[in-house]
This record gives structure tokens, sequence and C-alpha cells, in this order.
């Protein structure tokens, strides 16, 4: 617990202070005349736009201007700069400059000439990480729009998640060069893991960047498709099933809710039913209430339905019909609280809980109707007066209301 909340300080210190105070060695221009804290408000604002234009120019250099180093220094200046790099930041020797690759914007880093050629071997296996953050981190303000919905919403969130996990790691390593014993080789054997999880996020935040339309269903069925075609690759599909779990908790939480209450809480139109017309009962005759009314009701939008939905679509919809029908006919009704969990790779549990919840509505309408409302007795009134099972005489007595007709 005590070395939890030391991380969990550090971070905020770093947050507050930032890798100012990191540096041994010379401390870049840039960063030389402004705070940690304050070049990241700038990352920020360029976010905000929507590019990092500004930012990339703000933040490059020329590096042929850049002082001669010693062989000897050189790898300490470069541990500096590219703990810097990281988070977006260039410097003297390694230098940012923005690019597009197969549509999607991204950027390239530039290294001095001055450098040892095998510490720019090692850096060009790191700086990748550099650019993969860049594409992650420059789309989680367009993800985080309201205007964007639930679903996005909770996609940025899970990916602000783990860019936050990814500031904790150059926080440790930060530590490392502190200490005086963090090398380059060090760095790129730290950073392998991270490098791994940021490729496959850049890949897609740079794909749902390059489509431009994909929320809600759309984009929890593009997030699905990527889980089944890593099949193989185990370590990049728990990625994705973790980012694909978090993003899908508001739309499943909808979901639970239809098939428990049969209520629709869908402040951004992104569920795959909808309500047609929402009425007061006090307002509405009883007669509206018929096979029509229900049919028209509720409908199924098959565009805004998952694709690990598909299957299941026509027992949900129906399950929430039928617990509404029950709410119409019994002033209290008892209510499941009955939890749901979901997991991408799996849908045997989120099956179970459709299936559950729509045979246990299905008993409680019947019962309603059966019981409660004495179904079977309005039938066989029908049978007796409408098929003429007691004849003819009981029909014209049932009808005029009056026992003492005869039949002249």
């Amino acid at each position: 617990m005590d070395i939890a909340k030391e991380i969990k300080d550090r971070v905020k210190k770093a947050a507050s202070e930032g890798l100012s105070q990191i540096a041994c060695g010379p401390v870049p221009k840039t960063s030389r005349a402004r705070s940690f804290s304050s070049q990241m408000s700038e990352i920020n604002n360029s976010i905000s736009l929507n590019s990092f234009n500004d930012f990339v120019q703000l933040n490059t250099h020329n590096a042929i201007s850049a002082p001669s180093i010693r062989v000897a220094d050189q790898e300490k200046v470069l541990v500096r700069e590219l703990l810097y790099c990281l988070i977006g930041i260039g410097g003297n020797y390694i230098v940012p400059a923005e690019c597009t690759v197969d549509g999607i914007t991204t950027i390239k880093f530039n290294i001095s000439d001055k450098i040892q050629t095998s510490l720019r071997d090692i850096l060009q296996e790191i700086l990748p990480l550099a650019c993969y953050y860049y594409v992650v981190h420059k789309s989680v303000f367009v993800a985080s729009s309201t205007d964007n919905g639930l679903v996005m919403n909770a996609f940025s969130a899970s990916l602000r998640s783990l860019i936050n996990d990814y500031y904790l790691s150059l926080v440790q390593l930060e530590s490392e060069y502190r200490e005086r014993s963090l090398s380059l080789q060090k760095l790129q054997y730290f950073v392998r893991p991270t490098m791994q999880i940021f490729e496959i996020l850049s890949s897609i935040t740079g794909q749902l960047d390059k489509y431009g339309d994909l929320n809600g269903a759309s984009l929890l069925t593009f997030l699905y498709d990527k889980i089944t075609s890593l099949i193989g690759d185990q370590n990049s599909q728990q990625i994705i099933i973790h980012l694909t779990k978090m993003t899908a908790a508001p739309y499943i939480n909808m979901l639970r809710l239809w098939m428990l209450k049969g209520a629709i809480i869908d402040p951004q139109d992104e569920f795959m039913v909808k309500d047609n017309e929402i009425l007061n009962r006090e307002n509405v005759d009883s007669n509206h209430y018929s096979a029509e009314y229900w049919e028209r009701r509720y409908t199924l939008r098959r565009d805004k339905t998952p694709k690990f939905l598909e299957p299941l679509s026509d027992c949900i919809l129906r399950t929430g019909k039928y617990l509404n029908v029950i709410r119409q006919c019994v002033e209290h009704t008892n209510v499941n609280d009955n939890e749901l969990i979901f997991s991408p790779d799996n849908l045997t549990t989120l099956t179970h809980f459709v299936q559950n919840a729509y045979k246990d509505a299905s008993e409680r309408l019947l019962k309603v109707l059966v019981k409660d409302n004495d179904l079977m007795g309005h039938l066989t009134s029908l049978k007796k007066y409408l098929l003429l099972q007691q004849g003819m005489q009981q029909l014209l007595c049932f009808i005029w209301g009056s026992n003492d007709v005869t039949l002249e």
C-alpha cells in the first residue's frame, strides 16, 4: 500500500512539476524556457484544435544548429531528450515533424548527424513509441466530445486511463534517470511492452480518425471485429478486449436496464431499441393497448445493434416489451437486479443473461394474464357465447342482459 501511494504521489508530482527536474546534463532550450506543466498545457491546447501542427512547429529546432557534444556525453543527453520526446516534446538533437501516412496524421523524427551511429540506431528503435503516443493522444479530445455519445466518451476515458499508465511508466524511467542508472539500452528494454500496447492503440485510433463516423454500435462492432482478427496474437487481443469492455460499459448498462426494467435511458440516441411514443398511463385509453400499439411502440434499430448482439436482438426487443405490458397491467412489480457481466471474448455470460431475462419476463407476463386477469375464464366465456356452446337462447340472454328472455 505504501509503495502504491508513493507511486501515485510521484505521478501527481510529475504532472505538476514535470520532468524538468530529471536533468543531470544540459537542459534543452525549450525545457529551460518553460516548465514541463506549461508545455503539457500547450499539448492539451493543440489537441483541442485537433492538430499538433502548432505544437510541432513550436518545439521544432534546426538539428544542424545544435551544439556539438562529446561522444562520451551523448547517451546521457539523448536519454533526457528521448524522455521528453515520449511525451511529444522535441529537443535539440531529436526533432519532430508532422507527416501523413496512409491518410493518418502522425509524426516522424529527424536525428542530428552529430549523434553516434550506434546511438542513432537505438533511437530509431524507441522513437516509434513517441509516434504511437502522438496518434493516440491527439484522438482523445475528439473522442471526448459530448456530441459523439456515451460509447465514444467511454472509449476516450479508456484511452486516457491507458495514457495515465504510460505516464506512470515514464515517471519510473525518470527515477532511473535521476539515479544515473538509465541507459538507452535499458530504456529500450523497459518501453518494449508499452510500445506493443500503443502500437495497437494507434492503429485503432488512426483508423477511427480516417473513417471519421464510427460511434455507438458501429464503434463496438469495429472493436469486436478487431478482437476476432487478432486470434493467434493473444497479447494484442487482450489489449483490445480490455478496451472493448470499457468502451461498451454505457451500452451494456442501457441493455441491462431494458432487459430488467423495460426502461430506455438513452440520452444520445445510441441504443438498439427505440421508444416511438412516450405516453403516461393515465392519458392513454385502454383500447390503445392493442397488439398493433405494442408492435409500433418499441422497434428494433439494426443499424444501432452491435454485431455481438445481432443473434439476440429479437429476444432483447420482446423482453422489454413484455415488461412494459406487465407494468401497464400491474400497479407494483418486482424488479430483478441481476448483474450483467460483459466479456467480448466470451459471450456465454451475456447470452445466458438475455435468455434468463426473456424467460423470466415471459413467465411473469403469462402469470399476469392467466392467473391475475383470469385469461382462461375470459376464453371460456368467449367459447360459450360466441361459439354458441350453450345455444342461441343463452347468447341472446347475455346480449339483452335479461335471464327471462324466451324465444317464441
